[in-house]
């Protein structure tokens, strides 16, 4: 049995096939009403926050947060999500002629800001995991650094500057892989939320689903953003799936009507305006459509390959050695199979752990002819198991 208020596409796209037997809750239980949500254009919200003497920087817009204010004046519970963790995106050199950032020296990425307790700030890679020292000036050009972008934590330290009556800890809870290694239990936690106890619930996307505590009458959106901009096809797909299920944690009693204040850069993107309406058959159809456009999964089936080597050129090599190969066993495949081949091309993360990754896509109509044409690739020894290929079926990341 699948469950869920946002299938992934494979599933939908197999109900309508009728290969699954679909059954729909098409009302919410008695009592529960959809809770009334709103798109809030970020741009304008900074031009009112410079009216209001704030910073336009502040990642909680004036809607947000009159919401907040008034759902804590009256008693109820909030659900905060911002689905980036760490306080800065990262740290560069605010001088556009200079334009330093702070990556990191095995991942060809940048490094977050992180605020670390008894240690202040440290770069931390999310890819190797490396931790650096936050530099205090540009080693271009000597000028003062500035962080760049939010993460959950510059959102916890905003919540405390703008509401003071919230307590760090206490009636303000922020829950992320950050705050779990620092010895925080999300068990406890949820409990003290259940209880009443903790007024907002700060979280990324581990708080996205699954929670159903009836005097939530507030869920923000900080950013619903953050995924769309991935290099990957399902970006929008992820983008509806978090929004939609964040937004399903409010409204869940029949008590006062609750709310959901959605941010964003984008105002118009599908993903954002159908998630806010709950609307996953709209959805689901505009992306089917735009995905048998392209030839993508679900209407497809993909097949990954990465190769990884220090050396970038022996990387590319061995890649161009390995599109020759699938090329040539391709050929054994029926045209109405529509093999495609992508690459050889460097990966959007082009280097982790010292690797340099080349990547390599194919896909097919069926999944039994990516199969064949994987098992003449092993039988002639052009797929092999080995730390410097990855071979990913039906990827669920192509980063």
């Amino acid at each position: 049995v699948l469950g869920s208020a946002t299938p992934s596409l494979e599933s939908w796209r197999n109900a309508l096939q009728k290969r699954h037997m679909l059954h729909e809750l098409r009302e919410r239980a008695p009592g529960m009403q959809l809770p009334a949500a709103t798109i809030v254009s970020m741009q304008e919200e900074r031009r009112r926050l410079r009216a209001m003497g704030e910073p336009r920087s502040s990642v909680i817009g004036p809607t947000l947060a009159r919401a907040l204010r008034t759902t804590l004046d009256e008693g109820g519970q909030a659900v905060v999500l911002m689905n980036r963790r760490g306080y800065a995106v990262c740290v560069a050199c605010p001088d556009p002629g200079c334009g330093w950032v702070k990556t990191c020296d095995r991942c060809d990425a940048a490094m977050a800001l992180h605020h670390v307790e008894q240690l202040g700030g440290v770069m931390r890679c999310h890819h190797c995991q490396a931790e650096q020292v936050v530099p205090s000036r540009c080693p271009i050009c000597s000028r003062k650094l500035a962080v760049v972008g939010a993460g959950s934590q510059r959102v916890e330290a905003e919540l405390l500057r703008r509401f003071p009556d919230l307590a760090l800890g206490e009636t303000l809870v922020r829950v992320d892989s950050d705050a779990l290694r620092a010895g925080r239990s999300i068990a406890q936690t949820l409990e003290r939320f259940a209880a009443g106890a903790i007024r907002v619930l700060l979280g990324t996307q581990m708080i996205g689903k699954g929670l159903d505590f009836p005097n939530v009458r507030l869920v923000g959106v900080v950013s619903a953003d953050t995924a769309l901009a991935l290099p990957d096809f399902r970006a929008a797909e992820r983008t509806f799936q978090l929004v939609a299920q964040v937004a399903g944690r409010a409204g869940r009693s029949d008590g006062p009507p609750a709310r959901v204040v959605i941010q964003t850069l984008n105002p118009d993107e599908p993903a954002i305006t159908l998630a806010a309406k709950g609307d996953y058959r709209a959805f689901a159809s505009r992306e089917l459509a735009l995905r048998a456009e392209a030839d993508l999964p679900p209407v497809s089936r993909m097949v990954r390959f990465v190769v990884r080597h220090r050396d970038r050129q022996v990387a590319l090599e061995r890649a161009r050695r390995l599109r020759d190969a699938i090329a040539a066993h391709g050929r054994s495949l029926a045209a109405s199979e529509r093999l495609k081949i992508r690459g050889p091309f460097p990966c959007p993360l082009s280097r982790i752990e010292d690797r340099r990754r080349i990547a390599i896509e194919i896909t097919t109509a069926t999944a039994q002819a990516a199969q064949r044409l994987l098992a003449a690739l092993r039988s002639a020894g052009a797929v092999h198991a080995d730390a410097s290929l990855v071979v990913d079926v039906d990827p669920l990341t192509l980063l």
